[in-house]
């Protein structure tokens, strides 16, 4: 099949697959554009990954008649059920800090730290896609509950809420690679979840050949 005809064939996603993570050093600003840790952490532990959207549809009127219809969204509660988070990266991601292994839950004023959350969608034809979101942060609300074991054995599911907003300096709330888009030329899935790709300039440099 010639890459310009996928896009309109009927392939379709199936499930989700890794979750990605990298820590942000250094907040954008209306000027200027963040900056991330070189790590990213590739997770293979989503369970389920759920994205409410606040968006919101206006409607404008002139002359007795509907003039245009406009929409907007400034941030996605991003709920995740999983399996295991390395602690090293919990701890990163909650803004904790140790001694001995022990850390301390305060009543203080406190900024959750930022980070990029990526996800990983495989399509029907074996192809991957990818959304990353540049701006997220725990949420401060915590809900913990506490089973004791029993003779089935059972792995119970983590979950986390989390805030995705949109950048400062470009209001980017996600990107988004597809693969079966006719317009890919020289990115691919691999080098797209090589590094948070937060503005067209990354894009183009990613796409270099």
């Amino acid at each position: 099949m010639p890459e310009n005809e996928k896009e309109k064939q009927l392939i379709y996603p199936v499930g989700v697959d890794d979750l990605l993570i990298c820590m942000m050093v250094e907040q954008d600003s209306s000027t200027g554009v963040p900056t991330y840790e070189p790590e990213i952490w590739q997770l293979p532990v989503i369970v389920k990954l759920g994205i409410k959207g606040n968006g919101t549809v206006k409607a404008k009127y002139a002359s007795n008649k509907m003039f245009a219809r406009v929409g907007r969204q400034t941030g996605h509660e991003l709920s995740l059920d999983y399996v295991a988070i390395p602690v090293a990266l919990f701890d990163k991601m909650s803004g904790v800090t140790h001694k001995e292994g022990v850390s301390f839950a305060t009543t203080d004023v406190k900024e959750m730290p930022y980070f990029a959350l990526g996800y990983i969608g495989p399509m029907s034809d074996g192809s991957k896609g990818c959304t990353w979101y540049p701006r997220v942060q725990l949420t401060n609300a915590e809900e913990i509950e506490l089973e004791t074991t029993t003779e089935e054995i059972e792995i119970k599911d983590l979950k986390l809420t989390m805030d995705a907003s949109g950048l400062r300096n470009n209001n980017v709330l996600y990107s988004q690679f597809n693969p079966l888009r006719n317009s890919v030329e020289n990115l691919t899935f691999e080098k797209f979840i090589s590094e948070v790709v937060y503005d067209e300039k990354v894009v183009d440099k990613l796409a270099t050949p």
